[in-house]
């Protein structure tokens, strides 16, 4: 017994280290060279910023004490409620150590070299349970963990290619079925699952919800008696499993389901649906005739990430005499059918038939619900794939020899497309961000504008480079068909896409006072494509290059910051009433010189070192900053437009420092910081956010 027992452990072993070598070979070899520059990802998007961003947030907010939810870092200074956007806690928290050392990009990296080999161990596994046979899993295993569907997540989702649990409570489901688990202890390994699947993906942990609760309600009507008696024992602990875990994530879900989330995007969802030829026409990231029926690949509106469909035609040969060998046992029967009920869900709401829309399907009357109106039904397909694992190591286990000829036939046409860059590109990653170079070019309480902003820039990768070590008005964490804080600027399509938009300047003009930019970064690649640096120029930004990226600044209007404490965060006053009113005095004729274009009343108000910073140059007087001035204050000319309509507010003083709340037009609170020189009070530097 224990003989066997050591046999069984050691061919896991060896099925483990196939698949990981496989993926080594497939996936790997280009990062040999520079992993920590290059990403195992389609060079063509930026979701990989995205995860390696959550890498580094996760542990950032638990070690700072701040709310993990509600990062305040990006799209400053509101914030941004980061609980639908998929970030994977659990992985982030597990791999910090390796992440603090190795950096974000390159655990990314060996996050997704793992993602297939796991995925098809668990599902070696299960399919060993059922057949007691090595090769055959280890071929079952093979179609789930490299199936189509996996080399398209594979490209960017590393939340879609950690499903290896999928597979393992399938497996914890048979074995209790079985009598093999006891309820009990079936019931603790579920919670435990199901929180880890809910910290990887949410939408596969609601999509495998949904299809594991169909595959029992057809065991239920069609297995009669006996496979009732089956499943009997699975129920009470899965209810009670799904209670335990929704207790246990209730925060993720209070920030989940708070309003103005995620919206239900029908067009979305009709447009990442999987076309009717996609199960047998293949796309380019299949080697074998990807190229050759690009006439029609290309029509599929899912696209190659998301529309992996493709089984090609050996497969479904191979399935079909699988189900007619087997179709007399129930749980042959059930497979089929739950197969093809996910098959045409993932076809979703109408039928795709080479890019045509047509008549309505069953996801139709699904696509506005709540939570399932939000999940793609293009990527259901991961359980199809699983289903045709078990079906095919299921017959391979008892079929003669020329099965398996037909088998390999089968990988052999799911082999991917290596040879294309699907799964290896380079990142626009500056040096400035992938060293400390950023230190001495960022200050601590600048917030930093990187462009462009969303799905089209790499601020997310940029900032978890330098392990969140600076403050940004950007972002990308929801689709970018969703609401995020930019969607109903007039600045927004030039944040984004660099679209132009009327009056341009002065979008760009309001953007920038309202969210206290103080500095803006893009790359020397980007910028040729960009129209920001004009637009920045025009508003009086000088632009430095630093490091494989542009730098810009307000010439002359963001002194070092010298005050000894921050800006409250809502307004206050604070302080001797005489120095207060003088503080408010001096705060107001600065803003009504800056709005008049008079540089000798402006100067006249600044401290000494708010004074060199007007010329950038130290100890300069009031005399040589009204002389340096005017050409500056000319191009601020929709700034100071904008600055027409400020309120002046409370004062908050400290000994002989200060702050003073202004109002905008906008309605923004922002705070003027103020010294007491000899018996005045003047401006010692630019208007700063709240209090972070």
């Amino acid at each position: 017994m224990a003989l066997r027992e050591g046999l069984r452990r050691h061919a896991a072993l060896a099925a483990f280290g196939i698949y990981v070598v496989a993926s080594l070979v497939l996936f790997g070899r280009p990062l040999l060279t520079d992993p920590t520059h290059t990403c195992l990802c389609v060079g063509s998007t930026t979701d990989e910023g995205v995860v390696a961003w959550a890498l580094e947030w996760w542990p950032h907010a638990l070690l700072h004490g701040l709310n993990p939810f509600h990062p305040r870092i990006i799209y400053a200074p509101q914030g941004f409620d980061i609980a639908e956007g998929g970030l994977m806690p659990g992985l982030a928290l597990v791999l910090a150590p390796i992440t603090a050392l190795a950096g974000p990009l390159l655990t990314y990296n060996l996050v997704a070299l793992l993602g297939p080999p796991l995925a098809a161990f668990f599902a070696f596994l299960l399919c060993r349970r059922l057949t007691g046979a090595f090769w055959p899993s280890l071929l079952g295993g093979w179609l789930f963990g490299f199936s189509a569907y996996m080399l398209g997540q594979e490209a960017g989702h590393l939340n879609l290619t950690l499903v290896f649990l999928v597979p393992a409570i399938a497996h914890l489901a048979v074995r209790t079925s079985t009598g093999e688990l006891s309820p009990r202890r079936f019931a603790v390994l579920l919670t435990l699952a199901l929180i880890a699947q809910f910290s990887l993906s949410v939408e596969v942990f609601v999509t495998f919800t949904l299809f594991a609760g169909i595959t029992l309600l057809v065991f239920w009507l069609v297995g009669g008696s006996e496979a009732r008696r089956a499943i009997r024992p699975l129920l009470g602990p899965a209810v009670l499993a799904y209670l335990a875990t929704a207790v246990l994530v209730s925060p993720y879900l209070y920030y989940a389901l708070m309003p103005g989330g995620l919206p239900i995007d029908v067009p979305r969802t009709e447009m990442f649906s999987n076309d009717l030829l996609g199960f047998v026409v293949p796309t380019e990231m299949i080697r074998l005739g990807g190229v050759h029926f690009l006439s029609t690949s290309l029509r599929f509106t899912a696209g190659d990430v998301e529309g992996g469909a493709y089984l090609g035609v050996p497969l479904i040969v191979l399935l079909l005499l699988s189900a007619r060998a087997g179709w007399r046992r129930v749980e042959v029967k059930v497979l089929v059918l739950v197969l093809l009920i996910v098959a045409i869900c993932s076809l979703g709401p109408r039928l795709h038939v080479r890019g045509a829309k047509s008549i309505p399907l069953p996801w139709d009357a699904v696509a506005r619900l709540p939570v399932l109106g939000q999940v793609l039904p293009a990527r259901f397909v991961l359980y199809v794939f699983l289903i045709a694992a078990v079906l095919s190591a299921r017959w391979l286990a008892t079929a003669r020899s020329p099965a398996w000829g037909l088998a390999l036939v089968a990988v052999v046409f799911l082999w991917p497309a290596v040879n294309l860059q699907f799964w290896h590109s380079r990142p626009d990653l500056p040096t400035l961000f992938s060293t400390t170079a950023y230190r001495r070019v960022l200050r601590p309480h600048d917030t930093v504008l990187v462009l462009p902003v969303g799905i089209e820039g790499q601020s997310m990768l940029w900032q978890a480079e330098t392990h969140l070590g600076f403050v940004m008005a950007s972002g990308y964490v929801v689709p970018p068909e969703a609401e995020d804080p930019y969607k109903h600027t007039a600045i927004d399509p030039t944040l984004i896409y660099n679209e132009a938009v009327p009056h341009v300047e002065r979008a760009a003009a309001a953007f920038i006072a309202s969210h206290h930019i103080t500095v803006a970064v893009l790359s020397l690649a980007g910028a040729a494509t960009s129209p920001w640096l004009g637009i920045l120029h025009q508003l009086g930004w000088g632009s430095v290059q630093e490091d494989g990226a542009f730098v810009l600044r307000p010439e002359g209007l963001v002194p070092e910051p010298t005050e000894p404490f921050p800006p409250p965060a809502t307004p206050l006053a604070a302080g001797p009433a005489g120095a207060q009113r003088l503080a408010r005095r001096a705060a107001a004729e600065y803003i009504a010189a800056f709005v008049a274009g008079d540089s000798v009343e402006f100067c006249s108000v600044l401290t000494e070192p708010a004074l060199a910073a007007q010329i950038a140059h130290r100890g300069a007087g009031q005399a040589q900053c009204a002389r340096a001035l005017p050409p500056l204050l000319q191009k601020l000319s929709a700034l100071r437009l904008l600055a027409r309509g400020t309120l002046i507010g409370a004062a908050t003083i400290h000994g002989s420092h200060g702050y003073v709340a202004l109002r905008g037009s906008n309605r923004r609170i922002s705070y003027l910081p103020v010294r007491a020189v000899g018996a005045r009070w003047l401006v010692d530097g630019v208007a700063q956010p709240p209090g972070r």
